[in-house]
């Protein structure tokens, strides 16, 4: 019998829950101990998913032998610094988005999991799902030609409350708004369709909440196999969101994607055909924070778990979490500066 996977969680906050919830469920691990600043909170959720112990100092937890596995849920600023000391210690790192703030970390967490041969994989639920993976397909396949044209929505709202964490607000610790922490899940998946960006024109503006950070955003996007993307994004439309859109044209026909993050729904559109059509097994909806489903991240945490097991790569490893990070990081740039941003760049 192999044995169990030893997981050990770092960050205690609402979306931890959703990641000891599957952990403690799948019989391919199990949670040996939890860590946060707040003594409570890592004590909580080390109880009630059968920890052995919990702490308030991370590094005490990477000192643990029977930890084989990490998953970091932390605010963004925290990420780089937290996940380099993890692959120091010898532990594979599942990291929620974005997986750092800036480039330079993230290139530095790379290096870091890569010179202690252990598994980084970003957390981007999204690529996992049903309507998601057959849109990928139906575009790899040939089934709409060549991509020509593409659009991105992600128009939603937060409340004043939802700030008042305090770092979601913040540049220095959040590193943006909606951009790197709603908008960078769609962004991925817009890029995951068509490919390499070539350039980018992007803007931002701060316009309904007091927050140092955005709160509109958009972008037109060249992508180098010349196909052009526009993308818009909000947290301040009302009434309280819309559902996320993604429409893709191309040569041969159309593809839609769309719906709340609960219940996606793909349809493909061809010239003189009767459209195709494919509902994703809908996911409970949660009532209490974080308000996603543990469900949504029970098959990136599985390949996880997997890719250990099989010393391979997780689908989305570093490199490819990285990809979204650095559309989001030029998206501020060409808004800071007016100007166009070249791809690849550096900051």
């Amino acid at each position: 019998m192999k044995r169990l996977i030893g997981v050990g969680l770092i960050g205690c906050g609402a979306i931890a829950a959703v990641h000891v919830e599957n952990f403690h469920q799948l019989p391919e691990s199990r949670l040996v101990a939890t860590s946060d600043v707040i003594e409570e909170c890592a004590k909580s959720l080390a109880e009630q998913f059968g920890a052995k112990a919990w702490y308030t100092d991370y590094g005490d937890l990477l000192k643990r032998e029977d930890i084989d596995a990490v998953s970091i849920c932390l605010p963004h600023h925290l990420h780089a610094e937290v996940g380099i000391a993890c692959a120091e210690a010898g532990k594979h790192i599942l990291i929620e988005k974005p997986m750092t703030n800036t480039l330079r970390e993230a290139d530095a967490l790379i290096r870091a999991a890569w010179k202690a041969d252990v598994k980084l994989s970003v957390c981007y639920e999204f690529r996992f799902n049903e309507a998601v993976q057959w849109v990928h397909k139906a575009i790899e396949s040939g089934e709409v030609g060549k991509l020509l044209l593409g659009d991105l929505q992600a128009k939603g709202y937060r409340k004043d409350e939802y700030y008042k964490a305090g770092w979601r607000g913040k540049w220095s610790t959040a590193g943006g708004g909606v951009v790197i922490n709603q908008a960078i899940h769609w962004l991925d998946l817009f890029q995951w369709f068509f490919g390499s960006v070539d350039e980018l024109y992007g803007a931002i503006d701060t316009l309904t909440h007091k927050i140092e950070v955005e709160d509109v955003a958009g972008a037109v996007i060249r992508f180098k196999n010349r196909a052009i993307g526009t993308f818009i994004a909000s947290t301040s439309v009302r009434p309280p969101s819309f559902p996320i859109r993604i429409h893709l044209h191309g040569s041969d026909g159309s593809l839609v994607l769309e719906g709340p993050y609960t219940s996606i729904k793909a349809t493909l559109l061809k010239p003189e055909q009767v459209k195709k059509e494919m509902i994703a097994k809908p996911l409970p909806k949660r009532m209490t924070p974080p308000f996603v489903p543990a469900e949504g991240h029970k098959l990136p945490i599985i390949d996880f778990l997997t890719a250990i097991r099989e010393d391979r790569e997780p689908l989305v490893n570093g490199e490819e979490g990285r990809k979204s990070l650095e559309i989001t990081r030029a998206i501020y740039k060409s808004s800071k500066s007016g100007q166009i941003i070249k791809f690849p760049f550096t900051e």
